[in-house]
């Protein structure tokens, strides 16, 4: 092999791993991203004001990261919808019942309402109000 035919050969192969490099970089990462979330918990014995910074997907997830909050869901026809908070629990029957709403996430503003709680894509800035009632 000439002098010139390896130069061009060592060329090539410089341009095909810069090119491979290249792709490599353009190929996007998924990294989660923290969202401060406000949420306000209304209970018949305990009352929670907090803003958290998480970097959960959707609203399943965020209460179920809160540990102390002791979440409880299930798993319905239409998704994840909470059983009990703060170890206060519902009665589908009678009441009370855990509602939740938020007026300003895109979810719950699109639909007129939340839907079950791992539809709710969380975005940075979200707020959420959570209260036990027998009044609906």
């Amino acid at each position: 092999m000439t002098t010139k035919q390896k130069l061009l050969a060592t060329g090539l192969a410089i341009l095909l791993l810069g090119g491979i490099c290249l792709l490599g970089l353009g190929k996007s990462t998924t990294t989660k991203q923290l969202k401060q979330i406000h949420i306000v918990i209304d209970g018949e014995q305990s009352h929670i004001d907090t803003t958290i910074k998480s970097d959960s997907d959707t609203l399943a997830e965020l209460l179920l990261e809160q540990k102390e909050w002791n979440a409880v869901m299930e798993n319905g026809a239409y998704g994840n919808f909470l059983t009990s908070l703060l170890g206060e629990a519902q009665d589908l029957q009678q009441g009370p019942w855990w509602l939740y709403s938020s007026s300003n996430n895109r979810i719950c503003l699109e639909q007129g309402m939340c839907p079950a709680l791992d539809q709710v894509l969380l975005e940075d800035g979200d707020a959420f109000h959570f209260q036990l009632t027998s009044d609906i």
